[in-house]
């Protein structure tokens, strides 16, 4: 089965930390010997063109997607439905958005365009030229007396920025607002359904210790509702739908303040994640995902235990 990487920095990036996560209330041990290192981090892509809708206007969109997703014949996406600052929340449409794309196409859902040298801060007298060795994808050249770099095949991963020893001689590029991170993370979930089959693609949410903000904040605090369930559907829209009514219609848990008072719950009705999040709108990836007619948000709930 295939792991993918994430687009972030950090212990999270490292492949054995992902896998003794996988297997963290299982009893396998010997877990190199089970899994295959399939990591969709940058490496061999291909363009697919999507005829995207877009929230406003239909557009002819490239999108990056990693030749070692076909490897597989089948997709199974888990993912742990919670709060995101930017998406409103996270669920099968943004797991299958950001976590099947190339390390390019999760760098451009984040950020309105890739990194880019300042020629005013940029010296190669003043430096031995770390960015060049820092790339793993011969993405940046000298010219003249400042290096360049080539946004068709930087894949975002800031190493040069890291490795430059002159502050902000790499630009770091502007992140998108909430509309556009939000279309181009459907357009890219698209681009997974259109070219994968969405007959190949199933989904797992588990909605268990919902918590507010996303698995990217290294302290995503306490879960905002009770334990709503795991949920299962090949509509990755219905199930986020599924999830997303199920929080807005349970009932709200306390928070501690800092001064050792709890907060008063939220009634069932209220939608929790709006009210943390009040620049967000939750409905803009249904809104998104319906114009690109990845799924609906009709549903009907099943239980099996």
């Amino acid at each position: 089965m295939p792991f993918i990487l994430p687009e972030y920095s950090g212990e999270r990036s490292r492949f054995r930390f992902i896998i003794s996560c996988v297997f963290l209330f299982n009893k396998i041990s010997k877990f190199d010997e089970c899994c295959d290192k399939k990591l969709f981090k940058g490496g061999k892509e291909f363009s697919l063109e999507i005829a995207a809708q877009a929230i406003v206007y239909l557009e002819m969109r490239l999108r990056k997607l990693p030749f070692t997703l076909y490897d597989f014949d089948k997709i199974i996406a888990v993912s742990r439905f919670k709060g995101h600052a930017q998406a409103g929340f996270g669920g099968a449409l943004k797991q299958i958005g950001i976590g099947c794309v190339t390390k390019k196409n999760k760098f451009l859902a984040h950020n309105e365009n890739m990194l880019s040298v300042n020629p005013k801060k940029c010296n190669i007298s003043l430096c031995r030229k770390e960015c060049i060795d820092a790339c793993s994808v011969d993405a940046i050249r000298i010219e003249g007396e400042s290096s360049v770099i080539d946004p068709s095949k930087c894949i975002g991963c800031f190493n040069c920025r890291s490795a430059c020893p002159i502050k902000n001689a790499i630009n770091r590029p502007n992140p998108n607002n909430v509309e556009n991170f939000v279309e181009r993370v459907i357009d890219n979930a698209f681009a997974v359904l259109k070219s994968f089959g969405p007959e190949n693609i199933r989904f797992i949410n588990f909605a268990i210790e919902v918590t507010g903000q996303c698995d990217c904040i290294p302290n995503t605090n306490m879960p905002i509702v009770p334990d709503l369930g795991i949920f299962g559907s090949s509509d990755p829209v219905a199930i986020d739908k599924a999830c997303m009514d199920a929080e807005i219609n349970a009932p709200g848990l306390p928070f501690l303040k800092p001064n050792g008072e709890w907060t008063q719950p939220e009634a069932p009705g209220i939608e929790k994640f709006k009210k943390m999040y009040t620049m967000v709108d939750t409905n803009l990836q249904f809104q998104a995902a319906l114009k690109n007619k990845i799924g609906t948000t009709n549903y009907k709930l099943v239980n099996i235990l």
